[in-house]
């Protein structure tokens, strides 16, 4: 038992530091390559890297970047000593002929599972690693508008966003959160067949029978939408036209009544003079008269 323990004692003595290095470095290799650890972000319209894990110091013979699909997908990379009969993505590099891949101008597409496929020069061994990417796109800062029903003390506010990747859900803010005074009655998201981006949008009732909502605000995320009212407006008065009319028709009237009093007093002041002078026409005729008799 001593003799075997002085055995591997000495066997490891014998390893140089550079050897139990190498040792160390390619177990890391093979624990992260069997590993789904890696996990790359990308923005829609911009670019990653793709950064294989390599041995130091090693020369590799091939390495490519594959779709890991059911039937893989040859992305990029580069044999040593041969060219590559595959056709590259073109949005995508090679750097320098090491295991590192540059991919441009992401789109939604682009998200999904990846290999990389790795061999040296002194092996025919072949190691795998697989990396995830995931496309996002940022939406566009949030949005409301107001639709208001005076008739029945309410509106409807909707909240919106464009142009952003993966569907996400929109949140309401409003203070006092009184859930019987109002409540979200739709919401829909669309996405464009072509980019894949995502349009939302969130409609909510506000009943303002009982006053109103002040400072209702929504969210995508971290971004939040400017605040907007739902108050309950005063009594609407009649109309301009409604106003008018009686005020029109109190007005005829007593222009007409007007008008009849100043024709009666006008025949009545012209029918006096002259019944006054008939009266004194009459008086100066029985004068004579009554004179003579005497």
């Amino acid at each position: 038992m001593e003799a075997s323990t002085h055995t591997v004692q000495r066997s490891l003595k014998s390893r140089t530091s550079s050897e139990l290095l190498a040792l160390i470095t390619a177990c890391l290799f093979l624990v992260i390559g069997e590993a789904d650890s890696f996990h790359l972000i990308g923005d829609f319209g911009g670019n990653v890297t793709f950064r294989c894990t390599t041995i130091e110091r090693k020369p590799i013979k091939f390495f490519y970047l594959q779709r890991d699909m059911a039937t893989p997908e040859f992305v990029n990379g580069f044999y040593i000593n041969k060219s590559i009969q595959w056709q590259p993505w073109k949005n995508t590099e090679v750097y320098n002929n090491k295991a590192i891949v540059h991919m441009y101008n992401l789109n939604m597409s682009h998200s999904g599972n990846y290999e990389c496929v790795i061999c040296y020069t002194d092996s025919d061994d072949v190691h795998k690693e697989k990396i995830r990417l995931n496309v996002t796109a940022k939406y566009s800062t949030p949005t409301v508008s107001v639709s208001y029903d005076d008739k029945h003390h309410s509106c409807y506010v909707t909240c919106s966003v464009h142009g952003g990747y993966p569907a996400k859900e929109i949140k309401w803010d409003v203070p006092g959160n009184n859930g019987q005074m109002w409540n979200v009655v739709n919401n829909s998201d669309k996405s464009d067949p072509d980019t894949k981006l995502v349009n939302i949008s969130s409609t909510a009732f506000f009943n303002s029978s009982y006053g109103g909502f002040e400072f209702v605000r929504c969210s995508v995320g971290s971004d939040t939408s400017s605040t907007t009212a739902c108050i309950r407006n005063k009594p609407a008065g009649p109309s301009t036209p409604e106003m008018l009319l009686p005020i029109c028709v109190v007005a005829i009237v007593v222009v007409a009544l007007v008008l009849i009093l100043g024709i009666i007093l006008w025949r009545r002041s012209i029918r006096q003079p002259r019944q006054e002078q008939i009266e004194i026409q009459g008086t100066e005729q029985q004068e004579p008269l009554n004179s003579g008799q005497l």
